[in-house]
């Protein structure tokens, strides 16, 4: 079999489940040096490549017993969510810099601690401000001072729903 992305792996492990011997080889190693234009089909490939490999002209690719594989995707799906978790917290403070709102010397965590929770949460309610900072922990009412006379926390419809949905 050819190795284009996950497609094999399925059919892999089908074709082993069953008994055969089966060689999973990359798919720049088997290419035809020469096809004529026009000429390629997958009878005509699949011919090749079996060819190529009754004569050894090809060595498999390493592939990992199936508990392995399922938990390198489960890492790169874990990657990937880690990535998109610190994509939307650059949005979410994008939206609030867009928006005069300029918190992050303050509340360091403002996507991950309850008070940055709180304050978002009342952002996208519509609170007055002052019942936004009423509601934060004794720590970091004394911090307030630091804002002094930063802006209102009031966003615009548009600003409060992306908010609301980079929060979801």
């Amino acid at each position: 079999m050819e190795a284009t992305g996950v497609y094999w792996e399925k059919v892999y492990d089908i074709l082993s489940d069953a008994g055969l011997d089966v060689m999973v080889v990359n798919v720049q190693h088997v290419k035809q040096i020469k096809q004529i234009k026009g000429r390629k089909t997958d009878i005509a490939d699949s011919v090749w490549l079996s060819r190529s490999c009754q004569f050894g002209l090809r060595s498999p690719s390493l592939t990992l017993p199936k508990f392995f594989r399922d938990l390198r995707g489960l890492s790169r799906y874990r990657r990937t969510l880690i990535e998109q978790r610190a994509r939307s917290q650059l949005r979410i403070q994008k939206v609030l810099g867009r928006g005069g709102v300029r918190i992050g010397g303050i509340l360091s965590r403002i996507t991950r601690s309850v008070n940055g929770r709180r304050v978002l949460e009342g952002i996208i309610a519509g609170a007055a401000r002052e019942d936004i900072l009423g509601g934060l922990s004794w720590h970091v009412r004394t911090k307030l001072v630091l804002l002094g006379d930063a802006p209102s926390f009031e966003l615009d419809m548009q600003s409060r729903w992306i908010l609301s949905d980079l929060l979801a």
